[in-house]
């Protein structure tokens, strides 16, 4: 048994040799299994066929017309607008052809604005579903 500077030397480097031994050892293995897994996969009897083209869809409103008469504004968001249960209130809103302001409620209040989606949603709903619907 060898006693001294040189036997720590060998210490060190048989277990340097052990651990990176095994490091490549492990390394073999993933590698391995990877190669193994590519050639199964490659193997694979299924076939996936092309998804089929759905049918167009139907559309839920007619299209807008240019010309047409367009609806009251404030005749249909009078009575939305002056409900205490939907909180307060304030906006304006302009027909884009005429530049025209068609309706208003304390557009001059400036308050934290609710999701834009949400209120596209509810615009359109008021002024197309009948007023006893949910």
């Amino acid at each position: 048994m060898m006693k001294g500077p040189d036997a720590t030397m060998s210490t060190k480097a048989s277990r340097r040799w052990i651990y990176g031994g095994s490091v490549a050892a492990f390394a073999v293995v993933v590698a391995l299994i990877i190669v193994v897994a590519l050639i199964l996969d490659n193997r694979n009897p299924y076939n996936i066929a092309d998804a089929e083209t759905p049918a167009p869809a139907t559309p839920v409103l007619e299209p807008a017309v240019s010309g047409g008469d367009a609806p009251d504004v404030d005749d249909e968001l009078r009575e939305v607008a002056s409900d205490p249960d939907l909180g307060t209130l304030s906006g304006h809103v302009t027909d884009i052809a005429t530049g025209e302001e068609v309706w208003s409620t304390r557009a001059d209040r400036m308050l934290v604005p609710a999701s834009a989606t949400k209120l596209a949603t509810a615009a359109a709903a008021l002024t197309t579903l009948p007023g006893d619907q949910r």
